[in-house]
C-alpha cells in the first residue's frame, strides 16, 4: 500500500513537471489570493449594494472556466505524450482494472493514474480559490459571510463538481468516437494536443478559437472588462483565456526542440563518423521537458525581440491643441514645454489671479500639500481631506493653495483635483467643494471606483500575447489601460463629468483654460539614477537648485504628456503597471533609453520635494510657506487621551510626525509604526526586508525636515510670547478604524464600508481630535501671516 501511494506520487510529480502551465497557472492565482494584502478588502467589494448578487456569482463563474481551461489542457497535453485519445484509454483503463495491485503493472497503473489526476488536482486548486473569499472575508472582519457571497462560491463549487465529475464518467466518450483525429496530427507535441483533447479535436479547436476570440475582444475594449466584471473575476477569466495557447506554446518550443537536438546528434554523429540514430528518449525527453518551460519564461519576461515590441512607452500628447498655454508661441512640442514659467512667474501669474488687489506691503500665505502615496486610498483620502480642509478653515485653505506635490495614488487625486477645479472652479482657479455638488459627487465617487479590473486583465491577456507574437498584437499595455480608466472616470457623466475633450488633454494644456490654478508637482523615480523624475507644471533646472538632484521629466522628454500619463508615472507600482520606457531628448540623445518608476521607491510622501519647494519660495519675501502633509498609512489608533498600558498601536498624535512634541514612541511601537516584518528572517530575505525599512525610512526623514525647517523650535507648549514664529508645518494623518469593518488598505478597488469611512467618518468632529487640532493651527498661520507687515527679510530657514 505505500509503495502504491508513494508511486502515485511520484507519478503526480513527474505529470506536472511534464506539463506545468496547468498547475502553475491556478496555483499562481491561490498565492496571489493568500499572500496579496488588497485581497480581503477585494472580497468584500464583491458585495457592494450596487453589485447585488452578480459580482459574487460572476466570481464563481469564473472559477469554474479557469478550472475547467486547466483541467482540460493539462489533460490534453499529459495523453498527448503518449500518443492516447479518449476512445484508446477507455480501453486501456478497462484492461488495467483488473491488475492495479499487480506488482509488474504498478508503476503503469501509477503512472496512467497520475495522467488521469493531476488535471483533476489542477481544479481542486482552483475550487479553493473559490472558498477562499468566504475565508478571507471571514478572517479579515471587514464584512459578514451573507447570501452573495454564498451565491458565488456555490457557482464556483458547482463549477468545480460538474467538471471533475465529468471526468470520472466514461459513457460520454462513445459520441464523439467517429471524430478521431487523422495520423498526421499525431505526428508533432503541438498538434497532437489537438488530437489526445477530450471531446475530441474539433472541440479542442473551438476552446482554443474561443479563447482567442475573448482575449481579442478584451484586449481591445478593456473597457468592457471594467463595466461587467469586478477585478478578481477580471483576473480569473483572464488566467483562463491564456492557459490553453500557453500549453501549446509550450508544446511547440519542445517540438522545436526536439528537432534542435535530433540535428546535434546527427551533426554529432557526423563529425564523429557513427552511424545515425535515433536519440534514446531517456535523453531527449528530459533534456525536453525541462528546457521547454525555462525558454518559455525566458520569452515571456527577457525576450529582447518582445521588450522592444511592447515596450511599454510613455504616451506623448499627440495634437498640437496647446497653443493657448504658450500663448501663441510656436506649438512644436518642446516649445510647449520651453514655454512653461518658472517657480517665480508660477508664484506671480498665481498671486495675481487669485489675489489681484494685493498691495504687496503684507505677505501671502502660499499652502504646499505633500500627498502621499497609496492607490485609491491616498486618492480618495485626499480629496476627502480637502474638502474637509476648506470646511473648518472657511474655505483659506484653497484660497491659498499653490501647489501639490503627489506621489502615485496621491497625484491620482491631485490630478483630479485639477480636473474638478478647471471645469467647477470660480475665479482665480478656487474650487468651492460646497457650491459644486457635482464636483462633490465625483470626487466622492473616486473612493468606489475599480480602477484595477482593466489593468489586471490587460497584464495576463495583452501583455502575455503581446511578448509572445509582438506587434501583432496591437493593443495597449496594461499601463496605458490604466490611464485610460483615469480618463473615463473624468468624463463619465455620472462622475466627474469634465467632458472627454479635458479628460485627455496634455499636463499643461489644462493651465492655459483657467488661471490661478494650483501647480501639480508629481513624483517618479528614474530608473537609471535612483533620482526624482518630477513632471511639474513649471520649469526647473539644476541651476535653479530648486529641487536637487532631480531632472524635469517634461525638458528630458521634450515633449507634453497626457495628464493621465503624468498620473501614471508617478503611480507605477511594481507590477501592477510597468515601467515606462522613453528616450531622453535633452539634454543629450545620447542618454538612449531610459524609464520611469513609482515615485514611492524615493520618497512615498512627496515631502521632500514639498520642502525643497518650500525653501525656493522662502526666498522671496512676499510669500511665507506653509506645507500640509495629508498621509494615509492608517499607522495608529484616533484617540486623543492618554494611551493605555495595554495599547500597542502608537496613536495618530504620536506617530504622525508634526511640530508639537508628543511622547515617544517605545521600541514595540516604533516596530508596528515603521511596519518592520520582524525578527525572524530567513537570511536570504534579510537584504530585501532592509530595503523595504531604508524605503520608508527614508520618506519619514523627508518629514522631520519638515519638522525642523518649518516649525518654532523653541515651542514648549501654549505661550502668550507674541515674538514666535508661527509653526508652518501641518500633517493631516488618516488613522486606523476603529471599527476594523471598514479597514482601508492600500488598494486600487476599495469597498462600500472603505468608501464610507474615508468620505464620511473619518474625519471625528471632536475638537481635541489631532487632525482638528492640526486644522485650527493651520487656519491660526494662515491669519497670523496676513495681519503682518513686511518689516525684515526671512531668515535661512525662510521664516
Amino acid at each position: 500500500m505505500v509503495g502504491q501511494v508513494w508511486f502515485r506520487i511520484l507519478a503526480l510529480v513527474r505529470c506536472w513537471w511534464q506539463e506545468p502551465i496547468g498547475i502553475v497557472v491556478p496555483l499562481l492565482a491561490a498565492a496571489i489570493v493568500l499572500f496579496a494584502p488588497q485581497m480581503p478588502d477585494m472580497w468584500v467589494a464583491l458585495q457592494n449594494e450596487q453589485s447585488g448578487v452578480w459580482a459574487p456569482l460572476k466570481f464563481g463563474l469564473a472559477a469554474a472556466l479557469l478550472g475547467f481551461t486547466s483541467w482540460y489542457w493539462t489533460r490534453a497535453a499529459l495523453f498527448a505524450r503518449i500518443d492516447q485519445d479518449d476512445y484508446f484509454t477507455a480501453e486501456h483503463w478497462r484492461s488495467l482494472d483488473s491488475h492495479a495491485t499487480s506488482g509488474k503493472t504498478i508503476d503503469i497503473f501509477a503512472a496512467s493514474w497520475a495522467r488521469k489526476w493531476a488535471p483533476r488536482l489542477s481544479v481542486l486548486v482552483v475550487g479553493i480559490i473559490a472558498l477562499l473569499p468566504a475565508i478571507w472575508v471571514d478572517r479579515s472582519s471587514a464584512a459578514a459571510i451573507t447570501g452573495a457571497p454564498l451565491l458565488g462560491i456555490a457557482g464556483g463549487a458547482v463549477g468545480v463538481l460538474f467538471v471533475t465529475l465529468l471526468t470520472t464518467l466514461r459513457e460520454w466518450r462513445r459520441w464523439y468516437y467517429g471524430v478521431r483525429a487523422p495520423r498526421w496530427m499525431w505526428c508533432i507535441r503541438t498538434s497532437s494536443i489537438f488530437a489526445a483533447a477530450p471531446f475530441g479535436w474539433p472541440v479542442a479547436v473551438a476552446c482554443l478559437a474561443a479563447s482567442l476570440g475573448a482575449s481579442f475582444v478584451l484586449g481591445m475594449w478593456p473597457q468592457w472588462v471594467q463595466k461587467f466584471f469586478p477585478a478578481p473575476v477580471a483576473a480569473l477569466c483572464a488566467l483562463a483565456f491564456v492557459v490553453g495557447p500557453l500549453v501549446l506554446v509550450l508544446g511547440f518550443i519542445r517540438d522545436v526542440l526536439h528537432l534542435l537536438l535530433r540535428l546535434m546528434f546527427w551533426a554529432e554523429c557526423k563529425l564523429t563518423r557513427r552511424k545515425f540514430s535515433k536519440p534514446p528518449r531517456r535523453i531527449l525527453e528530459p533534456l525536453r521537458d525541462g528546457l521547454g518551460p525555462f525558454i518559455l519564461l525566458i520569452w515571456l519576461y527577457a525576450n529582447p525581440f518582445g521588450a522592444n515590441l511592447t515596450a511599454y512607452h510613455v504616451r506623448l500628447v499627440d495634437h498640437l491643441g496647446q497653443k493657448q498655454a504658450c500663448a501663441g508661441q510656436d506649438s512644436r512640442p518642446s516649445m510647449i514645454v520651453d514655454c512653461r514659467p518658472d517657480l517665480s512667474g508660477a508664484l506671480e501669474a498665481w498671486s495675481t489671479a487669485r489675489f489681484p488687489d494685493w498691495k504687496r506691503d503684507k505677505p501671502i500665505p502660499v499652502v504646499i500639500v505633500a500627498a502621499e502615496g497609496g492607490a485609491s486610498r491616498a486618492a480618495a483620502w485626499l480629496l476627502a481631506a480637502m474638502r474637509y480642509l476648506q470646511d473648518r478653515t472657511d474655505q483659506e485653505f484653497d484660497r491659498y493653495l499653490f501647489a501639490i506635490s503627489g506621489v502615485s495614488g496621491g497625484s491620482l487625486g491631485a490630478a483630479t483635483y485639477l480636473q474638478a477645479a478647471v471645469t467647477y472652479g470660480e475665479t482665480g482657479g478656487v474650487l468651492n467643494w460646497r457650491n459644486n455638488p457635482k464636483a462633490y459627487k465625483g470626487a466622492t465617487q473616486l473612493a468606489g471606483e475599480d480602477l484595477l479590473a482593466e489593468s489586471v486583465a490587460t497584464y495576463f491577456i495583452n501583455d502575455v500575447f503581446g511578448r509572445l507574437i509582438g506587434s501583432v498584437w496591437p493593443f495597449d499595455d496594461r499601463a496605458v489601460v490604466l490611464e485610460h480608466t483615469f480618463e473615463r472616470f473624468w468624463a463619465d457623466p455620472r462622475g466627474l463629468d469634465v467632458g472627454r475633450e479635458q479628460a485627455v488633454a496634455g499636463f499643461l494644456d489644462l493651465y492655459g483654460r483657467k488661471k490661478g490654478l494650483p501647480q501639480l508637482i508629481l513624483n517618479g523615480t528614474d530608473r537609471q539614477t535612483g533620482q526624482r523624475l518630477i513632471t511639474a507644471t513649471f520649469r526647473f533646472s539644476d541651476g535653479d537648485d530648486i529641487f536637487a538632484g532631480s531632472d524635469d521629466f517634461l525638458y528630458v522628454l521634450g515633449h507634453d504628456v497626457p495628464i493621465a500619463t503624468a498620473v501614471t508615472n508617478s503611480a507605477r507600482f511594481p507590477y501592477i503597471s510597468p515601467a515606462g520606457h522613453f528616450r531622453r531628448l535633452r539634454p543629450s540623445a545620447d542618454f538612449g533609453d531610459n524609464a520611469v518608476l513609482d515615485g514611492g521607491y524615493f520618497d512615498n510622501y512627496g515631502a521632500r520635494t514639498a520642502s525643497e519647494l518650500a525653501r525656493a519660495i522662502a526666498r522671496n519675501p512676499l510669500y511665507r510657506p506653509i506645507v500640509v502633509v495629508i498621509s494615509n498609512d492608517a499607522d495608529g489608533i484616533r484617540k486623543t487621551d492618554s494611551p493605555k498600558k495595554g495599547d500597542k498601536a502608537p496613536y495618530v498624535w504620536q506617530s504622525a510626525i508634526h511640530c508639537r512634541k508628543s511622547i515617544p514612541l517605545t521600541p514595540e511601537q516604533a516596530v508596528l509604526n515603521n511596519r518592520a516584518i520582524g525578527h525572524n528572517v530567513f537570511e536570504f530575505l534579510a537584504p530585501i526586508v532592509g530595503l523595504a525599512a531604508i524605503r520608508g525610512s527614508h520618506s519619514r526623514d523627508a518629514l522631520y525636515i519638515l519638522q525642523r525647517e518649518l516649525c518654532d523650535a523653541t515651542y514648549d507648549g501654549p505661550t502668550s510670547d507674541s515674538s514666535r514664529r508661527p509653526d508652518r508645518f501641518f500633517h493631516i494623518a488618516l488613522s486606523r478604524p476603529t471599527n476594523e469593518r471598514e479597514a482601508a488598505p492600500m488598494n486600487w478597488v476599495l469597498n462600500d464600508r472603505a468608501r464610507h469611512f474615508l468620505t464620511e467618518t473619518a474625519f471625528r468632529p471632536e475638537p481635541e481630535d489631532f487632525n482638528n487640532q492640526q486644522i485650527a493651527g493651520l487656519l491660526k498661520t494662515i491669519n497670523e501671516i496676513k495681519i503682518n507687515k513686511l518689516l525684515k527679510e526671512p531668515d535661512t530657514n525662510g521664516r
